[in-house]
């Protein structure tokens, strides 16, 4: 599984750099996702790591580890696959436009750009 990750990542990041070239750094949510993917792997990579010195060397609860580390892999498993298919499928319904409307709301505003619901308008 984290092999199979491991190259789907590279070859979205291929993909993202051909298209974008260095226009990439502006890609902010594709970036994001892209970050959280290696997040995932990078985790997915230290439970194992852990998990197979532990089971080796024979620690008491290693069977425990085994089991945290398959659910961990599991959960981080579906927020890559739920990544993957957001940056494979730009047009799909994964709140983008509404994201940079707010980033653009923010950016318009120097800040945060809602009045407090306390305030008096009148």
């Amino acid at each position: 599984m984290l092999e199979k990750y491991t190259l789907h990542l590279q070859r979205v990041v291929v993909k993202l750099l051909s298209k974008y070239r260095k226009g990439v750094m502006d890609e902010q949510v594709h970036l994001k996702r892209l970050a959280d993917i290696a997040i995932d792997l990078f985790g997915m990579t230290a439970c194992i790591a852990r998990t197979s010195r532990s089971y080796s060397i024979g620690l008491k609860n290693a069977d425990h580890e085994v089991m945290l580390t398959k659910a961990f892999c599991h959960e981080a498993k579906e927020r890559i696959e739920k990544n993957l298919k957001d940056l494979k499928l730009e047009t799909c319904d994964n709140n983008d436009d509404t994201l940079e409307n707010i980033a653009d709301t923010v950016f318009k505003n120097h800040g945060y750009a809602a009045a407090h619901p306390l305030e008096r308008n009148w």
